[in-house]
């Protein structure tokens, strides 16, 4: 049923028609269609009832309701909030070849704002792609603590989740363990727990964690996931891997500049064309691969912001996602990087 005020609609008279051109002379079927018109735009009714009503069939009423805006006598001004969005997000599909985007609005009025468009729309999505007995793996990081927070109760039955990537202690909310087990709690599933660091501290100690049994474990129930949920990030000082990476920032930034790179995802960093740099770094993580990642089926990125723009940019070329919830200040940036091919 819609919902439309008579002071949003204005009638030209029957007697007016003529003038136009002849368009809209009387006739038998124009009369027919002003009382559909006016029943359906301004009286609301549905198809249904001014079918009953005029004594007419559905189809009839609904091909009269075409016949009227092909003619001309229909004028409909939608004022949608925020419009830009729906062109962002259209673009974004044509480049990137991504099952979805979704791009929330950047209000300007504070990265708090902005951070909760993004997070609640990211954390609807992925309530919404989620059945009964599914399998879930998730990363860790600030914003996809924020997702989990906005995930309404429910009960989704049989839900299993799995941590993509080991635990960082020294963090709460970004704490991979953390967040599996918040939204199991959230959704009524069960989370299992990864015990392993995100990093380990040099390649020897990665090959031990990585040949422990319970490790194996986690990682392969990480890789039958269905769906995957990850952040995209940054190679800024605030970022997580700057913060919890076991090299001290001065060496990674030159490790950075030497590869090209520009963001990472799930600890691993990635160059321009979204391939693993193959840095210091991305050899110490613990956890699924980006090969891994690419193979789950629902694959769902979560970003903010003008400077993961080369990052984001970077992901969708290595084909990391299937589906990117972003925000309209990272949007621009990453169409104007794609469109440089």
């Amino acid at each position: 049923m819609k919902e439309i005020s008579s002071n949003e609609i204005s009638f030209i008279p029957l007697d007016d028609f003529a003038a136009m051109e002849n368009r809209f002379a009387y006739s038998d079927q124009n009369r027919l269609i002003a009382k559909i018109l006016n029943l359906y735009y301004l009286e609301n009714l549905s198809q249904a009832k001014i079918a009953q009503h005029l004594g007419l069939s559905n189809a009839k009423v609904n091909r009269l309701l075409k016949t009227a805006r092909q003619a001309g006598m229909v004028e409909i001004n939608i004022h949608l909030p925020y419009p830009n969005l729906f062109g962002l997000e259209e673009r974004l599909r044509m480049l990137s070849g991504l099952v979805e985007v979704i791009v929330t609005p950047s209000i300007g009025e504070g990265q708090e704002d902005d951070l909760h468009f993004l997070t609640r729309a990211a954390a609807n999505y992925l309530v919404n792609q989620i059945k009964p007995k599914d399998t879930l793996c998730i990363g860790g990081g600030k914003t996809l603590s924020e997702v989990v927070s906005q995930v309404n109760s429910q009960i989704i039955n049989g839900l299993r989740i799995y941590p993509a990537i080991g635990g960082l202690p020294r963090t709460v909310d970004g704490d991979v363990n953390g967040l599996a087990s918040r939204l199991a709690q959230e959704l009524g599933g069960e989370a299992a727990p990864f015990f392993a660091p995100a990093f380990a501290v040099n390649r020897t100690e990665r090959d031990t964690i990585l040949s422990l049994s319970h490790v194996m474990r986690s990682l392969d129930l990480a890789r039958t996931a269905r769906i995957g949920l990850f952040g995209i990030g940054s190679l800024q000082m605030d970022s997580s891997i700057i913060r919890y990476c076991p090299l001290p920032y001065h060496e990674l930034a030159n490790l950075a500049e030497r590869s090209n790179s520009v963001g990472e995802i799930l600890g691993y960093i990635i160059d321009g064309k979204g391939e693993d740099s193959g840095t210091e770094v991305s050899e110490l993580v613990i956890g699924i691969s980006l090969d891994d990642v690419r193979k789950i089926p629902v694959r769902i990125g979560v970003a903010a912001g003008a400077i993961k723009g080369p990052a984001i940019a970077a992901a969708i070329k290595g084909k990391y996602f299937t589906t990117l919830v972003i925000d309209e200040s990272a949007a621009r940036p990453v169409i104007e990087i794609l469109e440089r091919k």
